[in-house]
Parts: C-alpha cells; sequence; structure tokens
C-alpha cells in the first residue's frame, strides 16, 4: 500500500519489478505511472505531481526560495512536475535541476559516487544563477522511489555544504521503504535543519 496526497492506494498500481544484469542489484522498480517505461497518460502523471507537490506544501514552512532536485534519470521529469507545481500553488520562488550521469562542459556544483545503486554516478551541475544557493530556504529532492536513502543522503550532504540558509529538506518520492527508525536515524543527521518524507 501506498499514499498519494491523501489518498491510499494499491502498490500494484504504482509500480512492477523488472530484472537486469548487476551483481550488486538484480531488479529494479519499475514505475508505472511516469511515462518512462511504461506507457502511462498524462493526466496520471500529472496526477503524481500534484499530489506529491501538495504532501509537500502540507508538511512545509513557508519558502521564500526553494531548490527542487530530481534524481537520475526516472525521477528528472518527476522532479520538474513537482516544481511546476510548487509554483502553480504559489510557492514564491522555485528553481529546478537533476542529477545526471552525462559528462557536460559545463561547471559541475557537485557529484557524489554510489556503489550499491544501480545509478552509481550523480552529477549536479552548476544553476545558471550561481547566487541562488546563498538564499534558497527550502531543498526538495524527489526520486520516484526511496529504497535505502543512501543516495539521497549523499545528496543531500553536498548540497546543505552550498546553502548555508537552508532551513528544511523534503524527500518526496511515490514509494518509501524506509523504516521509521530508518528515518529518525536520516533526520538526527541534520539537527539544524526540518526534514519531512512526503
Amino acid at each position: 500500500i501506498a499514499k498519494l496526497t491523501h489518498k491510499t492506494i494499491l502498490l500494484e498500481s504504482l509500480l512492477t519489478y523488472g530484472s537486469r544484469q548487476n551483481p550488486k542489484r538484480g531488479y529494479l522498480f519499475i514505475s508505472k505511472i511516469l511515462g518512462k517505461y511504461i506507457p502511462s497518460s498524462p493526466a496520471k502523471m500529472r496526477e503524481s505531481y500534484y499530489s506529491l507537490a501538495i504532501d509537500i506544501l502540507n508538511s512545509t514552512i513557508n519558502s521564500d526560495r526553494t531548490w527542487v532536485v530530481g534524481v537520475a534519470e526516472t525521477a528528472t521529469g518527476l522532479g520538474a512536475g513537482v516544481a511546476q507545481e510548487l509554483k502553480r500553488l504559489g510557492t514564491k520562488d522555485v528553481v529546478f535541476s537533476h542529477t545526471t550521469r552525462y559528462q557536460l562542459s559545463k561547471d559541475i556544483s557537485c557529484s557524489i559516487s554510489e556503489t550499491h545503486s544501480h545509478a552509481p554516478s550523480h552529477l549536479i551541475y552548476e544553476l545558471e544563477e550561481q547566487g541562488y544557493y546563498a538564499s534558497v530556504d527550502t531543498l526538495v529532492l524527489v526520486d520516484d522511489e526511496i529504497s535505502t536513502g543512501k543516495t539521497l543522503n549523499q545528496i543531500t550532504e553536498e548540497l546543505v555544504k552550498k546553502t548555508p540558509l537552508l532551513k528544511q529538506i523534503v524527500w518526496a518520492s511515490l514509494v518509501n521503504w524506509l523504516s521509521d527508525a530508518e528515518k529518525n536515524a536520516d533526520i538526527k543527521r541534520y539537527p539544524e535543519i526540518k526534514i519531512r518524507f512526503n
């Protein structure tokens, strides 16, 4: 069972499973509603963006500057959709970027390596408005599903260093496998910042 906004829905309606040739993890979760691997209606995709955005707004304090980061590759579109919905629903100032594994001729803001993951390298390129970092008070990391939280923890650690005025962080996902104990451990990593899971 999973939750989208205030609806409880069957997990089977959100995702299925696939196999892959990787000795570290021989399977992956495949979203049924994001349109990346399995065709989905735009209305269903938009509903997922809206649902996550509403949950984020209901669990956070007012934000002056929000930075939304979609986690490659499945959640890049999801992150962009959530950023659009946050702006449409009245969030003052929203900027969107995403992680990638592609090397470009641009300055890299930060990078992580996650050996356990099926997506071992994440790069985040510099925002065009580099001064934006200094005034971000809300960071929203969007992934389609959270298995261990290790990738999001590493991304969070890097981005916290760049955002001195950060007050709150949201880990937003369609499916979250973390236990309450694991969530509490992640919250304790950043005692000065409010962390929410949506």
